[in-house]
């Protein structure tokens, strides 16, 4: 899956949904995603395979457990691999992140 694929995919859960950072501080609730290339694979000196580590984060005011189902569920329906996401509460800001780490393939 690509990073264009994924942000489709994002696009289906209704909740604005963008890569990297939002410019300004953004309202929760919206989803942010980053990837760093983790490996790339070469062929006759050109790059033929690019696979990147991506953490797609959930950002809402209050834990919103039917949202994280969905999106895990639509990872899963989609083959990507995933492991256990991370919970956290941001106390300063007031914000519960909910991030899931995988890999995507371009």
């Amino acid at each position: 899956m690509s990073l264009t694929e994924l942000k489709s995919l994002m696009d289906t859960l209704g909740i604005e949904s963008v890569y990297g950072y939002f410019p300004k501080e953004k309202k929760p609730p919206y989803i942010a995603y980053q990837a760093e290339t983790a490996q790339s694979i070469n062929a006759d000196g050109i790059v033929v395979l690019l696979i990147a580590n991506v953490t797609l984060t959930l950002v809402t005011a209050r834990r919103d457990t039917d949202t994280e189902k969905r999106i895990a569920d639509l990872l899963t329906e989609n083959d990507v691999d995933f492991g256990e996401p991370d919970y956290e509460f941001d106390e300063q800001q007031e914000i519960h992140k909910t991030s899931f780490y995988f890999q995507t393939i371009d």
